[in-house]
């Protein structure tokens, strides 16, 4: 399934949020009895000697025609294996050779030989399925972590790890004809995560509902990660819609208001008239947006937009740094995902531009690129562990910055260039703890230039901003980096 498609099978998908999904190796060392074919030439005597009762040598070197040597070879392979006894001057076959036929329903005989294994296998410690290669991620990572609901499996990780090693051996071992023989040690080794990434849609059915799926189809028929998501996703998130119609104020988003009505919002029209049948729409240089900036139809649009921004004839060889600014929301869910690197990635390098070649790195031209990028500013107005807010959006941005104020409860969030354009997302609550990005991007003057006031009060005038990634040597000069809000 494609995570990506805005529109599919009626479903629009406004969300996705990885989940850290707690994993472990196990060096799993025992012995196993493997299913091995003679060579040909052996089980076609042995199945001559088991259909004639006996044979001497002298008939199985006439039958196919071999030399002394050779059929001295064959006799020497059934006798080491355990598969034939002599009696008198014939080969008869031993008990166990009998037993492979007797057991066989084709009267084909199967053989067994046991040897050591040693591997180490991973699991996942919600469900205890085999997992897949580890992913090593560094703690600053923005997704969400799992827990199980069992503390059994919690606590006794030895005994559910050789529990499923049992019950999923053939698939781990990637071989059908296998049995285990005797397990004789388990060692737990290092822990790691799996990411678990999960869209979040609307079902454009009769009545408007949220419905979510794991991205990793191996992964989704797994009862008890599904029940671990629900556990993550069961604390509410930021507070309701009281500030929906002041946004479609602040903002003058006449579309939105279209669909409030003494204060309620109503939600099921306003996304099949704006966002499906499209018949309302915005006025010329505003496009609507549902859903977050991340996933691929809204990047599309965010990145056309900032293409077109700085290809402008003043371009930065004339000295313009070209700045974005982007002010997070009050919302647990929002952005955590380590596909928000690659948007920011993308931004900074549609931003900078190429970077020149050594000779040229102290150019003014690249003293202006280094400056270039993109800024986020969190609003941590009333968060009491702000540290930990910081360490899950660390990975995602690299220039990252707090703010102690607030627009509108936190639940709005902006995304601006500077005297080219801005995007205005509301967070809707509807029934689900996840909330619905919901809004604009638009070039219209009067709203790039409220944006910008709103980012010049939280960052560098009533309230003043912060870095916020960790261990930064050098002193950062925040007039400096917010130095393209300033008016004028």
């Amino acid at each position: 399934m494609s995570v990506d498609k805005e529109i599919n099978d009626n479903q629009i998908a406004f969300a996705e949020v990885e989940f850290a999904l707690p994993a472990q190796g196990f060096r799993i060392t025992c012995a196993i009895s493997t299913e091995e074919s003679l060579p040909v030439v052996t089980e076609f005597a042995l199945r001559m000697i088991h259909i004639s009762g006996a044979m001497r040598p002298d008939q199985i070197q006439r039958f196919f025609g071999f030399n002394e040597k050779e059929v001295a070879a064959v006799i020497r392979t059934l006798h080491e294996e355990r598969l034939v006894r002599w009696e008198d001057e014939s080969l008869e076959l031993t008990h166990y050779a009998l037993s492979r036929f007797l057991e066989s329903s084709d009267s084909i005989p199967r053989f067994f030989k046991i040897r050591d294994w040693s591997n180490e296998v991973n699991f996942d410690l919600i469900s205890f399925s085999p997992a897949g290669k580890r992913r090593r991620l560094g703690r600053d990572n923005p997704m969400i972590e799992l827990s199980p609901r069992n503390p059994n499996k919690e606590s006794n990780t030895l005994y559910w790890a050789e529990r499923s090693f049992q019950e999923n051996y053939r698939r781990i071992l990637r071989q059908d004809r296998v049995e285990i023989y005797k397990i004789s040690e388990v060692e737990p080794g290092e822990h790691f995560q799996i990411a678990v990434p999960c869209t979040f849609s609307l079902n454009l059915g009769t009545r408007l509902e949220i419905k979510r799926s794991i991205v990793e189809e191996a992964l989704s028929d797994h009862l008890e990660i599904s029940n671990a998501i629900s556990d993550a996703l069961s604390a509410p998130d930021v507070s309701g819609n009281s500030q929906l119609s002041k946004f479609a104020a602040l903002f003058d988003d006449a579309v939105l208001n279209r669909f409030i009505n003494n204060g309620t919002f109503n939600f099921s029209s306003y996304v099949e008239s704006v966002h499906v049948a499209r018949s309302v729409r915005y006025e010329n240089g505003t496009e609507p947006l549902l859903g977050s900036l991340t996933l691929a139809h809204n990047r599309n649009i965010l990145e056309r937009w900032i293409e077109s921004s700085v290809a402008s004839p003043e371009g930065a060889r004339q000295g313009e740094s070209k700045s974005a600014f982007w002010l997070g929301p009050q919302s647990r869910f929002w952005s955590r995902s380590n596909r928000v690197r690659l948007l920011t990635d993308s931004i900074n390098s549609l931003l900078r531009g190429e970077k020149l070649d050594r000779e040229h790195e102290e150019s003014e031209y690249e003293k202006q690129r280094k400056e270039s990028g993109l800024r986020t500013v969190l609003q941590l107005a009333g968060i009491q562990d702000v540290a930990e807010w910081a360490r899950v959006h660390r990975y995602n941005f690299v220039r990252l910055f707090g703010t102690g104020g607030e627009i509108l409860g936190g639940k709005c969030e902006l995304f601006l260039v500077p005297n080219k354009f801005v995007v205005v997302l509301f967070h809707y609550t509807h029934d689900y703890p996840i909330p619905i990005p919901l809004g604009f991007v638009s070039s219209d003057t009067g709203r790039v230039e409220t944006a910008r006031l709103i980012f010049e009060q939280l960052t560098t005038g009533k309230h003043k901003a912060y870095p916020l990634n960790r261990d930064s040597k050098e002193e950062i000069d925040l007039k400096k980096e917010f130095s393209a809000l300033a008016s004028g």
